[in-house]
């Protein structure tokens, strides 16, 4: 009898949190932060999961979540790595629009804080 990871049903609750908290970007952040200095490989790895969510869905200066993510690329732990390594390409993608707009000056209309679309 093979016995299956219980990461992926341990993902519901911090997603479900970070659903309830909605437009609190701020609280989420700083959720995700501890959830991601956490010692347990599992709980780091939801909120990998989660913090790239946070990054793709709103716009703003997502640092610390960029800064602590890349962290988890120094683990033992295959399943976090091969997850984490995968945000960075990820972040570049999200991050073209901003840099286009902000190459075009405040004439552009700048960037703006707030749900992406």
């Amino acid at each position: 009898m093979t016995t299956k990871s219980p990461r992926p049903l341990t993902t519901r609750t911090p997603r479900t949190l970070h659903d309830a908290l909605g437009q609190r970007v701020a609280w989420r952040t700083e959720t995700l932060a501890a959830q991601l200095r956490s010692p347990d490989p599992g709980t780091r790895l939801d909120a990998v999961r989660v913090s790239f969510d946070l990054m793709k869905t709103w716009r703003g200066d997502h640092a610390v979540l960029v800064a602590l993510v890349a962290d988890q690329l120094d683990t033992d732990d295959a399943e976090l790595a091969a997850e984490t390594v995968t945000v960075p390409d990820a972040c570049r993608a999200i991050a073209e629009p901003a840099r286009e707009a902000g190459a075009t000056g405040p004439s552009g209309g700048g960037v703006r804080a707030g749900p992406a679309r």
